[in-house]
């Protein structure tokens, strides 16, 4: 996994590309796949470095422990849990 920058202390990648989520990540989908439901807002919003799209692996995990949401649902549940991590 060379795709994203690593944590500072010496720990994985905090974000990884396409072609690092399919053969690590979640190697269960394939690229065109993944890429596809990109496209159609049914994986959490990446970001571009350079030309270069990325994921954030928290956010991968986190959507995958939510049970795979689509892009709306999964951004609604990270704001409600950060209103209410706010509150306590």
């Amino acid at each position: 996994m060379e795709a994203g920058s690593t944590n500072g202390n010496g720990g994985g990648p905090l974000a990884v590309d396409a072609a690092d989520i399919v053969a690590s990540v979640l190697p269960a989908f394939s690229l065109r796949t993944w890429r596809r439901m990109d496209s159609s807002g049914r994986c959490p919003r990446g970001f571009k470095i350079g030309g270069r799209k990325l994921w954030r692996l928290a956010d991968l995990q986190r959507w995958v422990a939510l049970g795979f949401p689509d892009r709306r649902e999964f951004d609604e549940r990270v704001r409600a849990d950060a209103i209410e991590s706010r509150r306590n």
